[in-house]
């Protein structure tokens, strides 16, 4: 832990480095008084936390090293009074999200680094309040997508880095798509940009793809697992439900099965005995019988769901 008047009467102060040390807390009061400070590292430390008013005394901060520490989080507004900072170091942490309003306050800074870390969500505002922002470092991090619009407030952006991600190809990834192929001066080592998922764009660069390779599976309809509910929409006398709208109930002179109505199985072309079984795969929902034929038990067996249900057709 630092103590918190260690450096209170350095007022003349403009470099500290204080990387490479064991530092796991520090006290909202660490850098009070270092009013002319420009330059301060806190980089390989063991920081998990930053108490929310730990850099408020520091207008003349330039350049400040979080990196290679522990960091989860960060609170929102923490580097509002950070008004001359150009650039924040904040790779190799552990950060999993960022506060909309986290950089606030911070108009001049040009330079942010955001690599190895553990992002795997952006807010669509998070970097508005940077307008002179050249420099992102988002790789080796976990996005998948970056929401529409994320990039647009950046007009001045020069250097995007976004490999070392599990971008997933679909149509979530149309905007990050569009403005990789406008700006392909602008995104550094983007031949490493590529796709994780789905399996068959793996490994896939981004910018190779055309538009109409990122697409979402479409939604099924609940029916589609289902058996076709003109199979099953009535009740035989015997209390089973049955198989077809009662006018097209088979009669004595339809009791063979068409071929077309499935595919998989190749039916009998000699007349049919007494009783024939048949296990159907899920069926179109028009069968057409047709053929004469004298009396038949024609059991059915259904292979989903898990029960068997069996209807006997009498003359």
């Amino acid at each position: 832990m630092l103590p918190p008047t260690l450096l209170r009467n350095l007022t003349y102060l403009e470099k500290l480095l204080l990387d490479n040390n064991l530092i796991r807390v520090l006290p909202p009061q660490s850098f009070f008084g270092l009013n002319r400070l420009k330059l301060l590292t806190l980089g390989s430390n063991h920081i998990t936390q930053l108490p929310c008013c730990l850099f408020d005394t520091m207008p003349h901060l330039w350049e400040l090293d979080l990196g290679r520490n522990s960091l989860a989080t960060l609170p929102d507004g923490i580097f509002v009074n950070l008004t001359s900072l150009g650039k924040l170091i904040l790779s190799h942490n552990q950060l999993a999200a960022l506060p909309r309003g986290v950089f606030t306050g911070l108009n001049k800074l040009s330079d942010l680094q955001l690599d190895t870390n553990q992002l795997s969500a952006l807010d669509d505002e998070v970097f508005a309040p940077l307008p002179n922002l050249k420099t992102l470092n988002l790789r080796m991090n976990q996005l998948e997508s970056i929401p529409r619009g994320l990039l647009d407030p950046l007009k001045r952006l020069s250097s995007l880095y976004l490999s070392g991600n599990p971008w997933r190809c679909d149509c979530n990834l149309c905007y990050l798509h569009s403005w990789i192929q406008g700006n392909s001066e602008k995104v550094k080592l983007s031949s490493q940009v590529s796709c994780k998922t789905p399996p068959h764009l793996a490994g896939q660069a981004v910018i190779s793809l055309r538009e109409n390779q990122l697409i979402c599976p479409a939604t099924l309809p609940p029916s589609v697992s289902s058996i076709p509910s003109l199979l099953f929409n009535s009740t035989s006398p015997q209390g089973m439900p049955s198989l077809l709208p009662p006018e097209d109930v088979p009669t004595a002179a339809q009791t063979t099965l068409s071929s077309m109505a499935f595919p998989i199985m190749a039916l009998p072309t000699m007349p049919l005995p007494m009783a024939t079984s048949f296990i159907l795969p899920t069926m179109p929902t028009e069968s057409f019988i047709t053929g004469p034929s004298p009396t038949v038990d024609l059991d059915i067996c259904f292979a989903e769901p898990v029960q068997c249900y069996c209807s006997s057709a009498a003359p």
